[in-house]
């Protein structure tokens, strides 16, 4: 038989978002305050920063509606945890975010800056040097039902935005992002993308080179204009309508066969004589290519046609 429980009580206050203390000093480590005090406007009450802390508190755990504000506005937890010594209103909230000048952006982004600068960025080792990795794609997100300006139909089937996001080192720090119109293709603004990014990752002074890796959705022409010398970079490229067929044979004579199960063949290699656009005026990238050539299925069943996959990637890795 269970033991009966032993209740007691006492005026201690319990929270469920206790986790909150943990972002405030995420953002005192960012020196957020330091860098929006140049923006303090004498007649407000609430300072753009506190507005700003106010919101990071309710996304921190998720929750996008601004009437969530309301719950928080006598907590003694988040505002201490936030360093705000009172908490806007819904309405008040809202407006000012609505009204926010365009510059803060950058502000907001210095300060995620000055946050990584403090954190040991994860590399990779290949080939005895070592990489910091730096990836960058859009990230379609499903607003499906809401009315908010921009959102609108994505590649993936619903409604939303289609934000870019560039993150850094082996555990996923955002370094970059930017918000964007759920129709909006992934290469628009790229070039702009990429060289905000890269001034950041000047800013870390890292110890190691970046290495870039991008899809095929960002394999323009134009994007390799933007690419520091100093780093590195590996992008999956579009075959378009290049021949499959002729990728084999030219694997088959270029390339060299990998392992694989009875059935499967493997080749990977590389070329040095194409250019992104095939523009003869522009140099020479290499481009290394694995072409794999299916004869049997995994159950060893013959078929009837090969199937040929090929992957080809642009990149300047020694």
């Amino acid at each position: 038989m269970n033991k009966a429980f032993k209740l007691a009580t006492g005026n201690d206050s319990l929270h469920s978002f206790g986790g909150i203390y943990l972002a405030g000093q995420v953002l005192h480590q960012s020196e957020i305050d330091q860098t929006f005090n140049t923006e303090h406007k004498a007649n407000h009450t609430f300072q753009d920063i506190d507005i700003f802390k106010s919101q990071i508190g309710l996304l921190v755990q998720g929750r996008e509606r601004y009437t969530d504000i309301n719950q928080f506005r006598e907590n003694e937890v988040f505002s201490k945890s936030l360093g705000l010594n009172s908490v806007p209103s819904e309405e008040r909230l809202r407006q000012r975010l609505e009204t926010m000048p365009s510059k803060h952006k950058s502000l907001l982004k210095q300060a995620n800056t000055k946050l990584l600068k403090k954190q040991s960025v994860g590399q990779i080792s290949k080939g005895g040097m070592d990489f910091i990795p730096l990836d960058m794609d859009v990230s379609p997100m499903d607003n499906s039902g809401s009315q908010k300006e921009h959102v609108c139909w994505t590649y993936k089937n619903h409604d939303g935005f289609s934000p870019m996001f560039a993150y850094i080192g082996t555990q996923g720090f955002m370094l970059n992002q930017e918000l964007r119109p759920g129709s909006q293709h992934a290469q628009k603004g790229m070039p702009q993308f990429l060289d905000e990014s890269f001034t950041m990752v000047k800013e870390l002074n890292l110890n190691h080179p970046v290495l870039l890796r991008l899809d095929s959705a960002h394999g323009a022409e134009i994007n390799f204009d933007h690419l520091p010398e100093d780093h590195y970079f590996l992008i999956k490229r579009n075959l378009r309508k290049e021949d499959k067929v002729q990728w084999l044979a030219n694997a088959r004579r270029l390339g060299r066969q990998l392992k694989s199960r009875d059935g499967k063949n493997i080749l990977v290699g590389e070329v040095h004589h194409k250019s992104p656009g095939n523009n003869e005026k522009r140099s020479a990238i290499p481009l290394i290519f694995k072409v794999t050539e299916r004869l049997e299925d995994q159950d060893g069943n013959k078929l009837l046609i090969p199937e040929i996959e090929v992957e080809t990637y642009w990149t300047n890795l020694p």
